[in-house]
């Protein structure tokens, strides 16, 4: 980076409080926004494990009405957010929301106070539909899981299910007044939603450190983000009552999703919305599906970036030249796909051969991901990257391009 022909410049409007047992005590910034009415928006395996009691005997200690949906399930679709947004009743003056859960319930909120703000539907508000100019119902935003960094961003991704497509909703108006993180609460995750969750904080912070859009802001907390979690990832999966584990990861995965609210994002988001559209894979899966495929592409614009990231990963890069040090990275996030038992192949979950140019069509058209990719991909490269994604194959050892 040539930091003489650049400008940048950062601020944060979301107030971030860390702690055990911070969620217990949520009345305190509720009681701040000085509102009547909360509705509180989870999904079922939340409230099923207790995880919400708490957190409503906290907000009845600020004297508000509380009104509780448990419905939300994995990639909302805008019908969904439409569903809770109506729970607003039209009046939106007295109310604020509670987000409790994974980026699906975080996301669902964002959309959700949007439409309760406008009026008509969800994914009316797409980016490059209708613009989001009110002011909306405010929202505390109370992560369940480490991974899509959705507590600290003003972005929210709705399923268009008729579509079969993935949209972004984004707005200043989407940022959340708080973001609580209690570790506590990601006690237990099981293994497989630790390692998914895990993966997708990891891509964004790889992404955000390597977007043409970074600076060094953005870099450093991706770079820490990356270190954390290449220490503490394999750790909190095999133990998932390791409250140390559990910490580090939860602010790591904050510090993927303020990375890349400043940084942008790359071809692995680009690549993942439509594998998770057309075979409802999770976005955490499908992330880490395409990222080792991805960062083999991407290698040679950037070496001495993915250097950077071998090293945050605890690879051994001594002897190497930039170009393999690059390589080494690749082989790390591989490594821990590996040691955290997950599908490491497109072929391996049976998505067909056949399919793989429309996702690559499809790809191509998640601009806004592609525009700060640190190498842009022809249609011809995509293709040749999910074809490499299906075989679970990277060359990370010869030649300099895919």
């Amino acid at each position: 980076m040539i930091l003489s022909t650049r400008q940048f410049g950062f601020s944060y409007p979301v107030q971030v409080k860390y702690g055990c047992g911070l969620s217990k005590r949520i009345h305190e910034q509720a009681s701040q926004l000085k509102k009547r009415r909360v509705i509180v928006v989870s999904d079922r395996g939340i409230e099923k494990a207790g995880l919400l009691d708490p957190i409503v005997a906290s907000l009845n200690r600020a004297a508000v009405r509380v009104s509780l949906f448990t419905g939300v399930e994995s990639d909302p679709g805008g019908e969904l957010c439409d569903e809770v947004a109506a729970l607003a009743g039209g009046n939106c003056e007295d109310l604020f929301f509670v987000a409790v859960g994974g980026g699906s319930v975080i996301d669902t909120v964002k959309a959700a106070v949007v439409t309760a703000a406008h009026g008509g539907n969800t994914l009316d508000y797409q980016r490059g539909g209708r613009e989001i100019v009110k002011s909306c119902p405010p929202y505390l935003a109370i992560p369940t899981t480490a991974g899509t960094g959705a507590e600290v961003s003003p972005y929210a991704v709705i399923s268009d299910h008729s579509a079969q497509k993935k949209v972004v909703l984004a707005s200043p108006q989407l940022w959340p007044q708080y973001a609580l993180l209690d570790p506590e609460l990601t006690l237990g995750l099981p293994r497989r939603v630790t390692a998914e969750t895990g993966m997708d904080a990891l891509t964004n912070a790889i992404e955000a450190y390597t977007s043409t859009d970074t600076d060094p802001f953005a870099q450093a907390i991706a770079l820490k983000g990356a270190a954390m979690i290449g220490k503490w990832l394999r750790k909190a999966a095999a133990q998932p009552q390791n409250l140390e584990a559990r910490s580090n990861m939860l602010v790591a995965s904050m510090l993927g999703g303020l990375s890349f609210d400043y940084a942008g994002l790359g071809a692995v988001h680009a690549c993942s919305h439509p594998l998770g559209a057309h075979f409802s894979l999770s976005h955490g899966l499908a992330t880490a599906l395409m990222l080792p495929a991805v960062m083999d592409f991407n290698r040679s614009a950037c070496p001495e970036l993915y250097k950077d990231i071998a090293l945050a990963l605890g690879a051994d890069i001594t002897g190497m030249d930039l170009f393999e040090a690059a390589g080494a990275a690749v082989r790390a996030v591989r490594n821990l796909i590996r040691d955290l038992e997950m599908p490491q192949s497109l072929r391996e979950l049976g998505i067909p051969k056949g399919e793989l140019p429309l996702l690559a069509r499809e790809s191509m058209q998640e601009r806004a991901n592609l525009c700060t990719n640190p190498r842009v991909p022809d249609e011809a490269q995509m293709i040749a990257i999910f074809q490499r994604a299906y075989a679970g194959e990277c060359r990370v050892n010869k030649g300099r391009e895919i």
